[in-house]
């Protein structure tokens, strides 16, 4: 369903003067300066802990592949660093972390 113009107006004169090139800047960077070398493959691409079974300390079923895709397999080890490995401090937890990698 499209939004009205109405909305689309007023959303518009809510944005910050300036935001629009300052995202696109920002975009252009990111894009210039995106890794292209790094190893790609399928990926989960939301390896968060209520998606895991384990059995006996080991994982044994993973659910949950809406977003899965081929990408950078860095990713879902990015993901995995964030979601299980920091502390509720915003700590990490490099005991964690190690034994994750």
């Amino acid at each position: 369903m499209a939004a009205s113009p109405g909305i689309l107006s007023r959303s518009r004169k809510q944005v910050q003067p300036g935001l629009a090139a300052e995202l696109k800047a920002e975009l252009e960077l990111l894009e210039s300066a995106w890794p292209g070398d790094l190893p790609t493959g399928v990926i989960h691409a939301d390896p968060l802990p209520g998606q895991r079974f384990f059995r006996g300390g080991e994982v044994s079923g993973l659910i949950d592949f809406y977003f899965a895709c081929t990408d950078f397999l860095a990713y879902d080890l990015a993901v995995c660093l964030n979601a299980w490995c920091f502390e509720t401090d915003g700590s990490l937890n490099v005991t964690k972390a190690r034994l994750l990698l």
